[in-house]
C-alpha cells in the first residue's frame, strides 16, 4: 500500500474527532490501526476546532495536485462533513439545504398523484378481500419464514449471488460475507465492512423475515451491493493507490448516495430479465420448501418500488414543515401502504439525529445509478456498473455522465 499523505491523514483524524461527538458517523475504517488508536486517545477536539480544520483542509485541496476525479470527490465529501459539523454545533439549517450539502443532491416533495396512480394499479393486481393495505399486508405475510428457514435461504443466496457477481467483476482474494441475526435496530439489514474484504451483514429479526424479499436483501447488502463495493474500493483505491478517503466510510456524506444507489439496483445486475423469476421458481423457493408466485411478485414489487419517495416526503413533512409524530406515521401508512408497526419503525429511522437526512440516499442513489447505466446493451450496462463499483464517483458526476439515451 502507498503511504498516506498529510492531507489524507488529516482527513482521517478529523473523522475520528467528529465521531467522538457524533457516534455512528464512521461506518467503517480499514486504515492504519495506530492512527485510529492515537485519534481515540488524544485530547478531544471541540466541534469548533474540528470545523476550522475541515475548512482549512478544504481550502488546501486545490494545491494537492490530485487527479480531477479525486479532487472532485474530496470536494463533495468535505462539503458534506462541513454540514455535519454545522448541524452538530446547533446551526439552524433548512432541511433541504442540509440534505443537499450532505449528499450532493437536490430533493423535492413527490406529488401525491404519483402515489395515487400506483395505488390504483395495486388495487387491480393484489389478491384477496378488504382494504388494499390489508390485502398487501396479507400478501407479504404469506412469505414469512422462521429464522432457521431464513438461515438456509441466506446460505443458498450468498452462494448464488456471489457466483453471479464473479461473472461481472473480480472479487478480492479471501473475501467473505457472514450473516448474523440481531434485534432492536432501526433498519432491516446492515452491512458492516470489517476490512480485508470481509463483511458482517446483520439482519433485524424484529421485522418479519420474508422469503420474497431475501434475494434483494442479499444482493443489496452483499453481492454485488455494499460488500462488493467496499471490498473493491478498499483494494483498488486504498490498498493500491493509497487514497486515505477510502480507508473510511462516513455517514451523511455523498459516498452514501453512491453506495445505496449501487445496492438498490444490485439484484437487477445479476438477475437480468426473467432470471430472477426463474431462479425463485426453480431453485430458491423449492430449496426452502415453499411455493410462490414470482411473476406476480415482480409486478407488485415494481409498483411498491414507486412508493420509495413516500418516506422522503415524510421526512420533509417532519423536518421542514413540523409535522407531528402521529401525522408522519399516518402519512406513511396511507401512502407507503405499510402497517402501523412498520410505519412507527420507519419514523424512528427518519427522526434519528444520525439518520434524519439519510432516507434520500436510497431512491436518489437508485435513480442516479440507473440513469448512468442506461437502457443500452447489457455488456455496456455491466461495464458502467463495474465502473461505479470501483471508481471515485459522486452524485454530480453521475448526473453529468448519464447514458446518452437517458432524457433524450
Amino acid at each position: 500500500m502507498n503511504t498516506l499523505d498529510a492531507f489524507g491523514t488529516e482527513y482521517l483524524r478529523i473523522a475520528f474527532g467528529i465521531v467522538r461527538h457524533f457516534p455512528g458517523f464512521i461506518d467503517a475504517y480499514v486504515g492504519p490501526a495506530e492512527l485510529k488508536a492515537t485519534a481515540e486517545t488524544e485530547l478531544m477536539s471541540s466541534l469548533a476546532e474540528l470545523h476550522t480544520r475541515v475548512r482549512r483542509l478544504h481550502e488546501q485541496l486545490p494545491a494537492q495536485g490530485y487527479p480531477e476525479t479525486r479532487r472532485d470527490y474530496l470536494d463533495k465529501q468535505l462539503t458534506g462533513i462541513d454540514m455535519v459539523l454545522r448541524k452538530l454545533q446547533g446551526e439552524s439549517v433548512p432541511y433541504r439545504q442540509e440534505v443537499a450539502a450532505c449528499f450532493d443532491i437536490d430533493i423535492a416533495l413527490e406529488p401525491e398523484s404519483t402515489f395515487e396512480a400506483v395505488r390504483d394499479e395495486l388495487e387491480e393486481i393484489v389478491p384477496g378481500r378488504g382494504s388494499l393495505l390489508d390485502r398487501l399486508d396479507a400478501w407479504r405475510n404469506q412469505y414469512n419464514i422462521d429464522n432457521a428457514t431464513a438461515r438456509t435461504g441466506f446460505d443458498l443466496l450468498l452462494n448464488e449471488t456471489r457466483k453471479r457477481t464473479l461473472a461481472i467483476v473480480d472479487l478480492p482474494e479471501g473475501e467473505s460475507v457472514e450473516i448474523a441475526f440481531v434485534v432492536d435496530k432501526p433498519w432491516s439489514g446492515y452491512n458492516w465492512y470489517l476490512g480485508n474484504a470481509k463483511s458482517l451483514v446483520e439482519i433485524n429479526v424484529d421485522l418479519p423475515l420474508r422469503a420474497n424479499a431475501m434475494v434483494d436483501l442479499t444482493a443489496h447488502e452483499g453481492y454485488p451491493g455494499h460488500h462488493t463495493e467496499h471490498s473493491l474500493k478498499d483494494r483498488i483505491l486504498y490498498q493500491q493507490r493509497g487514497y486515505a478517503e477510502h480507508a473510511i466510510h462516513l455517514i451523511n456524506t455523498p459516498e452514501c448516495v453512491i453506495s445505496e444507489g449501487i445496492a438498490t439496483v444490485a439484484e437487477a445486475q445479476i438477475f437480468p430479465g426473467d432470471d430472477g423469476i426463474v431462479f425463485k421458481s426453480d431453485v430458491f423457493y423449492p430449496g426452502l420448501g415453499l411455493q410462490g408466485d414470482p411473476q406476480r411478485e415482480e409486478r407488485i414489487d415494481a409498483l411498491v418500488g414507486k412508493l420509495r419517495a413516500v418516506a422522503g416526503n415524510a421526512a420533509i413533512l417532519r423536518h421542514e414543515q413540523g409535522a407531528s409524530e402521529s401525522e408522519v406515521i399516518d402519512y406513511l401508512m396511507t401512502w407507503e401502504l405499510t402497517p402501523k408497526e412498520r410505519a412507527e419503525r420507519r419514523f424512528r429511522f427518519l427522526d434519528d439525529p444520525l439518520w434524519r437526512p439519510y432516507i434520500f440516499t436510497y431512491f436518489a442513489g437508485r435513480d442516479l445509478v440507473l440513469d448512468y447505466l442506461g437502457p443500452g446493451e447489457p455488456s455496456e450496462q455491466i461495464e458502467r456498473f463495474r465502473s461505479v463499483l470501483t471508481g471515485q464517483i459522486t452524485p454530480s458526476w453521475l448526473r453529468a455522465h448519464r447514458a446518452p439515451s437517458v432524457g433524450a
